[in-house]
C-alpha cells in the first residue's frame, strides 16, 4: 500500500510539474492577413494600423516594401522547470511582406513555417 501511496505521489508531481515556456521575438502578425490587406485598395496607413511598425522596410524602383517577421519558441519543462526537454521544442516563423506603391499595397505574401 505504501508503495502504491509513493508511486501515485511520484506520477502526480511528473504530471502537475509540466508546463511550457515560451519565448516570443520580432514583430508578431495576429490574425489572418488576407482578411486585412487588398491589393490595390488597402493603404499603407491601413497596414500600419492593423499590424503596426514593421520589423522592417526598404525602398526599391519606387515601391516600398514593409516587412513584418516574428519567431515564437515553445519548449516543454517538467517539475517547475527543473526538466527542460529539448527534443520537444516546437519553433514558429511567421512573415508577412507587403509591397506598396504609390501609397497602396501593389501585392503581399505571408508564410508560416515551424520547424
Amino acid at each position: 500500500m505504501k508503495r502504491i501511496a509513493v508511486s501515485l505521489g511520484i506520477l502526480l508531481l511528473l504530471v502537475t510539474g509540466c508546463a511550457t515556456t515560451v519565448e516570443k521575438s520580432g514583430k508578431d502578425v495576429e490574425g489572418e492577413p488576407a482578411k486585412v490587406i487588398k491589393a490595390g485598395i488597402t493603404t499603407r496607413d491601413e497596414i500600419i494600423k492593423a499590424f503596426g511598425e514593421p520589423s522592417s522596410s526598404s525602398t526599391k524602383d519606387g515601391s516600398e516594401e514593409l516587412v513584418y517577421e516574428s519567431r515564437k519558441v515553445e519548449t516543454p519543462t517538467y517539475m517547475g522547470g527543473l526538466v527542460i526537454n529539448e527534443a520537444g521544442k516546437a519553433v514558429t516563423l511567421k512573415r508577412l511582406e507587403v509591397v506598396i506603391k504609390d501609397g497602396t499595397v501593389q501585392s503581399y505574401r505571408y508564410e508560416v513555417k515551424g520547424e
